[in-house]
């Protein structure tokens, strides 16, 4: 009930509070193999999830192969200086998010937290990577 959220879900019926609604067995899950918690690195599940999609093939899981068929470059953040100044442009002052540390947040979120190799958004494979953790994690979560 929070619509500052970035997360959320539409529901035909109501959802009671606390309801489970699906479950995701963790071992199904691309995750860090340490020990995981609420506030860790996003550099762990990027390290994860490279893994996870650079994999030889007889080893790819089927959620790997689907992250692997998802467009590539769709958030902000890997877009060209002119794609990122015509979102801008087409947000204006009126549609979210409105505080300009937002749009800094969409546009740079990430690239210099994680060290090197989980960096290199020279590689289209970990610029991949990043890009489906900022989209889809929930925490350390993939």
């Amino acid at each position: 009930d929070d619509p500052t959220s970035p997360k959320g879900i539409f529901a035909t019926e109501n959802i009671e509070e606390g309801e489970v609604i699906c479950e995701i067995p963790m071992h199904l899950m691309i995750h860090h193999e340490g020990e995981l918690y609420k506030n860790s690195s996003d550099c762990t599940t990027v390290e994860a999830t490279y893994k996870a999609i650079t994999a030889e093939e007889h080893m790819l899981t089927p959620y790997a192969k689907y992250l692997l068929q998802q467009p590539r470059n769709y958030i902000p953040l890997f877009w060209s200086d002119e794609g990122y100044d015509f979102l801008l442009q087409m947000l204006g002052k009126y549609l979210p998010p409105q505080n300009s540390d937002m749009y800094e947040l969409l546009y740079t979120e990430g690239i210099d937290m994680c060290e090197a190799p989980y960096n290199d958004i020279d590689d289209a494979m970990m610029r991949h990577a990043r890009m489906m953790v900022i989209a889809r994690s929930d925490y350390a979560y993939m």
